[in-house]
């Protein structure tokens, strides 16, 4: 029994991994970044359903990419111990869990979302999936898709509350650059496996040129400023007050100086999901510009403290991710990293 028990638990820690719980929170926490910036403040069950939406269709397109990245995780001696990679999930197993989620998810959405929350949560979806299997391939589109799903879950969830206005539609450009930024990191840190196998990140494909080196930092420093630029849109456009400047712009300041710190240094898998998990996370304390007058105080700081304490729980209650192996004092072993795995990794 004591062992069965340990296997039991052993499974179930597998597909916290296969599921990359530690994208759940800031994932999910769009779509209520969304609802809060909606016309009305939906019933707080409504925010406990659009948790578990996201968690599901979030776990259908980690698993996605678990599976189609098999071939590519199998050349790396760590990603081989992936859950799949290891034989503690069998593909089996991942294609049935993969196939729950996502029908569970489209279930519950159908059932108590609107039928226009319901299709945009759905194309957010779609884009995901569409990335993993050819979008990552096609250069730009490695960059742009990710982001532009995570901007319609802020859509979505303004529709849940009511509909969206200005503040929504700003808030979405906002969140769409700062996932171009954190997609360009993401092909700095796989740019050894994504050139080889074809994946059309902006670092992948200035690699190898001579002057390569030169073009990333450009595109890199190009998405930058867009993003600096969509931290100001709100302020131009009237539709926050410009006492939140200073905090916008403070918040920012210190992001960047720790980016623009720890990019030259950052030669290793583990240092640079260190600097993408600090840039992702910190993006949340910039959130509270946007949402504080429309939403109010309380419901700000609980949904910072669910995207932000969320991560660093689920991270802990990983075992091998690359992102529990960035904090965990044990570097992800090769230099290899995985191609085109996402923001979340």
């Amino acid at each position: 029994m004591v062992r069965g028990r340990r296997m039991s638990g052993g499974k179930l820690r597998a597909f916290i991994d296969l599921s990359r719980v530690h994208g759940s929170p800031i994932i999910t926490g769009f779509f209520l970044a969304g609802m809060l910036s909606g016309a009305a403040v939906p019933h707080v069950s409504y925010f406990i359903l659009a948790a578990v939406v996201g968690f599901l269709f979030k776990s259908a397109g980690s698993v996605h990419n678990e599976l189609l990245d098999l071939d590519m995780d199998a050349r790396d001696p760590v990603l081989r111990k992936k859950p799949i990679q290891a034989g503690i999930i069998s593909r089996r197993e991942a294609r049935g869990y993969l196939a729950g989620c996502l029908l569970a998810g489209t279930a519950a959405s159908l059932l108590f979302f609107p039928p226009v929350v319901t299709g945009l949560v759905l194309l957010a979806a779609g884009l995901i999936f569409f990335y993993n299997a050819l979008g990552k391939f096609v250069p730009v589109a490695y960059e742009m898709l990710f982001a532009a799903s995570m901007a319609i879950l802020v859509i979505a969830g303004a529709f849940l509350a009511g509909g969206a206005g200005k503040l929504t539609y700003v808030l979405a450009f906002t969140v769409f650059c700062a996932n171009l930024l954190a997609q360009w990191l993401n092909g700095c840190r796989d740019i050894e496996t994504d050139r080889p196998a074809g994946v059309a990140s902006l670092p992948a494909l200035f690699e190898g040129r001579p002057d390569g080196r030169t073009l990333t930092a450009l595109s890199g420093a190009a998405i930058w400023t867009l993003f600096t630029g969509s931290l100001l849109l709100p302020f131009l456009l009237s539709v926050l007050g410009a006492v939140y400047l200073p905090w916008t712009l403070g918040i920012h300041a210190g992001i960047s100086f720790h980016l623009f710190r720890g990019l030259p240094a950052a030669s290793s898998r583990r240092a640079f999901n260190r600097l993408l998990v600090v840039q992702v996370v910190a993006f949340w304390l910039i959130v509270p510009v946007f949402l504080v007058d429309a939403a109010g105080w309380a419901a700000v700081f609980g949904l910072c403290l669910f995207t932000m304490l969320g991560t660093v729980v689920a991270i802990a209650a990983e075992k091998a991710t690359q992102y529990k192996l960035a904090f965990s004092g044990r570097d992800a072993g090769s230099g290899m990293v995985r191609a085109g795995g996402g923001v979340d990794g």
